[in-house]
């Protein structure tokens, strides 16, 4: 009889705590704000092995660049030896070639932020093209060569596709569509809409990209966007 009074007891203690946390309770879709550092670590993490990764072919399909060990190097197909590129203080991974062959751009992790650089592929010369202290990534030339498409936080810490003009100076860029606000509750990522993958189209009037309008879970779907003004749409996945 002792035990079930003490225990009756608990119960009538507890009760209220449990009501009040149940009360306070918010939904399982509440919006989570996830900043643009988390999203880094979960999307875009450098590779820490001494594998090879981030190919990217030359124009004449003759050789590659890829990023290993920290750094950017060229393997010719009839070679069975890797000529190292670079060989700096960050990590240097995602290399994307110009169509003449002549320069890679890529990006580079120095422990407080994503840079983009050029290198020449001659003289082996860097330079950088961003400065800005953000994230900066997955760059990709245009086919005229004068152009990069990349995704950059530089605009409120989100990942956004920036354009871009090459210059002497570094980059002269835009953000290639206004910021958006969701009206639908994401279960991951922010309520501001994503831009991801940028990818040129071959007559370099148009890009591809991953972004999340209106969509719950995951990274989202693919876009497109004409570059001479015209709407982002949808690309239909049957």
């Amino acid at each position: 009889m002792i035990r079930l009074t003490r225990s009756l007891l608990l119960v009538c203690m507890l009760l209220p705590a449990a009501m009040s946390f149940a009360a306070e309770r918010k939904p399982v879709l509440s919006q989570i704000k996830v900043p643009h550092d988390y999203y880094f670590r979960e999307m875009y993490l450098p590779q820490l092995t001494s594998g090879p990764s981030s190919l990217a072919w030359m124009p004449d399909s003759k050789a590659m660049v890829y990023s290993m060990q920290g750094s950017l190097w060229l393997q010719r197909l009839d070679s069975n030896r890797a000529q190292q590129l670079t060989n700096g203080p960050g990590y240097d991974y995602q290399p994307d070639v110009s169509p003449d062959g002549s320069t890679a751009v890529f990006a580079r992790y120095d422990g407080n932020a994503l840079e983009l650089y050029m290198l020449d592929l001659a003289s082996g010369s860097v330079r950088a093209l961003t400065n800005d202290g953000n994230v900066n990534l997955e760059p990709r030339f245009a086919p005229d060569g004068k152009r990069l498409a990349w995704v950059s936080t530089r605009r409120n810490g989100r990942f956004h596709v920036y354009i871009g003009a090459l210059t002497e100076q570094g980059l002269e860029s835009a953000p290639m569509l206004q910021e958006r606000v969701s009206r639908t509750p994401r279960y991951y990522y922010g309520e501001v809409d994503h831009e991801l993958s940028p990818s040129w189209s071959p007559d370099g009037k148009s890009l591809l990209y991953v972004s999340n309008p209106e969509i719950i879970y995951g990274s989202g779907a693919i876009w497109r966007r004409d570059l001479d003004g015209g709407e982002a749409r949808p690309v239909r996945i049957e």
